[in-house]
C-alpha cells in the first residue's frame, strides 16, 4: 500500500526494493522523498517491493543527493533552516498533512510535558493509514516508524488536534543520527514534523496506543 497524494500534488513512482529495511536504488535515490510503501518485509530478511515518490509540486526545487548528503554531513545543530533547499510551497503542501491533527508517543514524565521543545510528531492521518495496512499488528508499527520492538507497549500517545507544526531542521534533541533526513520524512519513509515549543500532557488527549488505534 502506497501514500495518496495531497491535493493539488502529484507523485511518480520510482520502484525499489526493500530489503531487510535497505533501500537500493540508482544515485539519485537522495533526490526523492522516502514515502516507501507502508508495510514492508514482515519476516527477518524479507523482501517486498515499494515505491519512492518525488514531489512534482510546481515550483518546488528538487534537492541533489549531493545537498542532501552535505546537509547530513553538518554538526547537529549547525543545520540549515528547511528554506534554503526547500520551497515555501511545497513545505506548506507538506505540513498540510498534519491538519486532521498530529500525535506524539512519550513516556509520562514528572515534568508533565510530552517530550522536549520541538518534539518530533506523527500525522494521525498517516497513523490510521498504517494501522489499516498493517491489520494492527504493533511489531510491523513499531518497525516502520523506526521504533524498537515492544515500544508502544510502554508508552502513551498524545493527541493534539490542531497543532502548530514546523518542518525539522535536523538540530532538534530527537533528530537521531540514521532516521532523521532532510525534506521531512524519516530514513524509513515515515512522515514527521515538530511541534512547535514544548506541551504539557493536560493540553492534550492522552490514550494508549490501543485506544488511538481503535479510535476509542
Amino acid at each position: 500500500m502506497t501514500l495518496p497524494p495531497q491535493p493539488g500534488q502529484s507523485w511518480n513512482c520510482v520502484p525499489v526494493r526493500v530489503e531487510t529495511g535497505a533501500l537500493f536504488g540508482g544515485s539519485g535515490l537522495p533526490n526523492f522523498f522516502r514515502a516507501v510503501s507502508l508495510v514492508e518485509g514482515m519476516e527477518s530478511g524479507a523482501v517486498a517491493v515499494a515505491g519512492i515518490f518525488r514531489r512534482a509540486n510546481a515550483g518546488d526545487e528538487q534537492t541533489s543527493g549531493a545537498k542532501i548528503k552535505e546537509i547530513l554531513d553538518i554538526e547537529k545543530g549547525d543545520r540549515p533552516d528547511p528554506l534554503t533547499y526547500m520551497t515555501q510551497v511545497s513545505i506548506d503542501a507538506y505540513l498540510a498533512r498534519f491538519n486532521d491533527g498530529a500525535v506524539r508517543f512519550f513516556k509520562p514524565h514528572s515534568s508533565g510535558t510530552i517530550g522536549p521543545s520541538n518534539a518530533f510528531v506523527f500525522p494521525k492521518s498517516y497513523l490510521d493509514e498504517l494501522y489499516a495496512a498493517t491489520g494492527g499488528d504493533m511489531r510491523a508499527i513499531e518497525r516502520k516508524l523506526g521504533m524498537p520492538q515492544g515500544h508502544l507497549d510502554g508508552v502513551q500517545a498524545a493527541v493534539i488536534e490542531s497543532p502548530d507544526v514546523r518542518m525539522p531542521t535536523g538540530n532538534e534533541i530527537g533528530a537521531f543520527q540514521g532516521h532523521w533526513t532532510p525534506g521531512g520524512y524519516t530514513s524509513n519513509g515515515a512522515p514527521e514534523a515538530v511541534i512547535h515549543g514544548q506541551l504539557l500532557a493536560s493540553d492534550v488527549a492522552v490514550k494508549t496506543p490501543q485506544e488511538l488505534f481503535n479510535g476509542s
